[in-house]
């Protein structure tokens, strides 16, 4: 934390919101009301590759290639599928892609705009692979990405496999973020509090099929990635992670998704929406209401909430705060930790989640 940061929290007063959960649900179910999420999606019991990687593509024409041909390109001998789902791109990206349909593991598919959640399912669905990836149509992998993610995954017959992921500047090349921990690793009987280690980015993961099971990724939702340390990861019981960094997250000009996450669109809502669903879903699996999930709701309704909903009408913004705030209540105090968002969740302190989130934005 820097100096500044810790001065300007110290010299907070503390403020804890008049607004009733009562007043805020009035405020929110007016404005916007998310559908129920359920897992009820279906995949193929055919099983023909070791693993498919599904990767959506709209409007990806400028760095598609790249990804494509760091895909077809890898030093294995291991039967690996590619299914390409066009989600009704309006540029040149499907004359890319017929460039690669002559090849046996290539799969090309077309369809009206749908989203990436749909597009992820269709492709769950038709895989043929005894393991599923997820790639992003401007990412791109490591030559020896399938061969060594596969090692690690049949030694130790894996639920999940992950790899450190950096994330890049497309103009200047210059790395951003790195996400990994530069360290290998292997558990047999589940994450427990290490699963707060790992990123939770569907890319740069490997997940047995048989596993992922019905899960699906949320339709109609924003920020629908949340749901992979909700779910696999903590239904995962051996999971292993590979320190080195072998999938590349291309940040460009042209992608979107951040600016529009950030737009003041009622949609930012969703990220306190799907946390809620998510916490039903817990539930629902028979999966522990612990310390760990509370983290993970922390984070999530902390400075990812705080960040999305940031241009939002105030009151909206106090309104889905105070509902965070409750939802923070199903889990006892002893399992609260030294952080700025946790206090704030809990005292139901509105302005110094805003100041908290301002801050760390500084440093996002």
């Amino acid at each position: 934390m820097s100096l500044v940061f810790e001065m300007r929290i110290k010299l907070h007063a503390r403020s804890t919101s008049k607004v009733t959960a009562e007043e805020a649900a009035q405020i929110i179910n007016k404005v916007y009301q998310a559908k129920r999420y359920e897992c009820n999606g279906r995949i193929s019991d055919t099983v023909e590759y070791e693993i498919s990687f599904i990767i959506p593509v709209y409007n990806g024409e400028k760095y598609l290639e790249k990804c494509i041909e760091s895909l077809v390109n890898q030093k294995t001998e291991r039967k690996y599928e590619l299914i390409f789902i066009n989600d009704g791109s309006t540029d040149s990206s499907l004359n890319v892609l017929k460039k690669y349909e002559s090849l046996p593991n290539v799969v090309i598919l077309s369809q009206e705009n749908s989203g990436i959640s749909r597009t992820r399912n269709k492709g769950i669905e038709v895989s043929k692979g005894r393991y599923i990836g997820f790639v992003d149509n401007d990412d791109y992998v490591a030559e020896d990405y399938v061969e060594k993610m596969m090692s690690l995954a049949d030694k130790i017959n894996a639920d999940v496999i992950k790899c450190g992921c950096v994330e890049f500047d497309s103009d200047t090349g210059n790395l951003l973020h790195d996400f990994g921990t530069h360290e290998d690793a292997v558990y047999e009987n589940g994450l427990g509090k290490d699963l707060l280690r790992y990123d939770g980015f569907i890319w740069g993961g490997c997940y047995r099929k048989d596993f992922w099971g019905n899960t699906i990724f949320p339709k109609d939702y924003w920020y629908e990635d949340m749901i992979t340390r909700f779910l696999p990861y903590r239904r995962a019981q051996r999971f292993g992670y590979l320190g080195e960094s072998m999938y590349y997250k291309r940040e460009h000009a042209t992608n979107s998704a951040k600016k529009l996450w950030v737009s003041g669109n009622v949609k930012s809502l969703d990220q306190y929406y799907l946390v809620k669903e998510l916490m039903r879903m817990n539930d629902e699996l028979g999966l522990e209401k612990d310390e760990v999930l509370f983290r993970l709701i922390v984070s999530e309704f902390g400075f990812m909430l705080g960040h999305r909903t940031k241009n939002l009408k105030s009151d909206i913004r106090e309104a889905v705060f105070v509902l965070a705030s409750e939802e923070i209540k199903a889990f006892p105090e002893a399992y609260d930790f030294d952080d700025i968002f946790c206090r704030s969740l809990r005292k139901k302190d509105y302005k110094l989640w805003k100041l908290a989130t301002s801050l760390r934005e500084t440093r996002y």
